[in-house]
């Protein structure tokens, strides 16, 4: 970006720093990179089925997750990395689709579709970091998990609007 006009814009916006990816940009480097193999990308209708499936499936499961979590008990992540490895393959195979199912919630669906859409989301920027597999299944893996420890507080505290006092914190 070399537009003075773009940059005072950013500059005036407060923005300091911006990251290009050079990989969708028109001008795009000619020299190989170390990304990996392109993945076939299967077409959005039909991934959309798909995905809408992970999330079907993965709601009772991500559901006694943070029951288990709520109860005290130890979680089964043996179990939830297949949870982890279905949404990194939806994303493998088109990475728009999960996201936007995720999109489509309401309120009882909030915490575990937000849960499997920060598990997406951890994918991506890992994929995008360009770290080995068994990193990306790991930050999914934190993605997933990232809000269980919520399972224990109680809704009358979670909801709260306005500053919590001593004893609710």
């Amino acid at each position: 970006m070399t537009d003075p006009r773009q940059i005072a814009m950013l500059l005036n916006e407060g923005i300091q720093q911006i990251w290009i990816d050079l990989n969708k940009s028109v001008q795009a480097p000619t020299a190989p990179s170390r990304a990996r193999k392109p993945v076939p990308r299967t077409p959005f209708f039909q991934e959309l089925d798909q995905a809408q499936q992970i999330f079907q499936q993965g709601k009772p499961q991500v559901m006694a997750m943070f029951s288990e979590a709520r109860l005290g008990y130890s979680l089964n992540l043996a179990d939830t990395l297949d949870l982890v490895d279905d949404i990194a393959g939806s994303i493998r195979r088109e990475p728009t689709v999960l996201l936007s199912v995720a999109r489509l919630k309401n309120h009882d669906d909030y915490t575990r579709l937000y849960s499997m859409a920060v598990c997406g989301l951890m994918i991506l920027l890992g994929r995008q970091l360009e770290l080995d597999e068994k990193q990306v299944r790991r930050v999914g893996m934190g993605g997933l998990l990232h809000d269980v420890g919520k399972a224990a507080v109680p809704l009358e505290i979670l909801n709260k609007s306005g500053k919590l006092t001593d004893e609710e914190f």
